[in-house]
């Protein structure tokens, strides 16, 4: 008797056991696995290293994922993160909106290191002092594509890169180090069909956590990875 109830409690925790498993290998979505990334600390999976990470390949996945589940914020979240590697600013920054109005954390931090910039901008000074005091650069180099811009957007076609070049260059002859001025003097050269001469202020801008410039890197990088192939 006592070895019939062993069985049956054997079986019991061993079915228990599979059926949490396979609870947990459905939640963890390919969308998690290869879209996790280490500021987000409600993922479920371990975050992918910078170079392994595939924004393409997670856009995707992820894409896939919220059709299966449209109001899973983790999912939103890490699609936004793809969209904003691949240089899809503002339909980046309207699916963070939805992470974060469903109280998703790392999307609300996202928002809220957004609104910082911006205040810490505006206590210097107010709307119409930065609109006559915004630097050349910041006038003829805010392109579209860069939602970290404090210049007017301005139209593909009517962006002119030898002008944002020469405005650029001085900026950052003043200020080395100041990433945006950096990205717009790197996006001209790009444009200009002057790569090599654009890779190290994209890099500069890039690696002070500029998004623009981490995008458009990602995209030169996978341009040069298709014409090796």
């Amino acid at each position: 008797m006592t070895g019939h109830l062993l069985r049956i409690f054997t079986l019991i925790t061993v079915l228990m056991l599979g059926t949490s498993q396979s609870v947990a290998e459905e939640r963890l979505s390919l969308c998690d696995r290869i879209g996790a990334v280490p500021k987000d600390k409600n993922a479920i999976s371990d975050p992918v290293e910078k170079r392994a990470y595939n924004p393409f390949a997670v856009g995707r996945a992820c894409a896939e994922a919220l059709k299966e589940n449209p109001d899973n914020p983790r999912h939103m979240y890490q699609l936004a993160i793809s969209l904003m590697l691949l240089g899809e600013y503002d339909l980046a920054l309207e699916t963070i909106k939805q992470a974060a109005n469903r109280k998703y954390p790392a999307a609300q931090a996202f928002l809220d290191r957004m609104d910082e910039r911006r205040r810490s901008y505006g206590n210097d000074q107010n709307t119409d002092e930065i609109r006559q005091d915004i630097d050349p650069c910041d006038q003829s180099g805010s392109i579209y594509a860069d939602t970290q811009r404090i210049g007017a957007a301005i139209a593909p076609e009517e962006y002119d890169p030898v002008e944002a070049e020469a405005a650029c260059r001085k900026a950052v002859e003043k200020d080395p180090d100041h990433r945006r001025f950096n990205f717009q003097l790197g996006a001209a050269l790009f444009g200009l069909k002057k790569p090599k001469e654009a890779l190290p202020y994209l890099q500069k801008a890039a690696d002070q956590n500029y998004f623009a410039a981490q995008a458009l890197l990602f995209q030169f990088m996978q341009k040069l990875e298709d014409k090796e192939e």
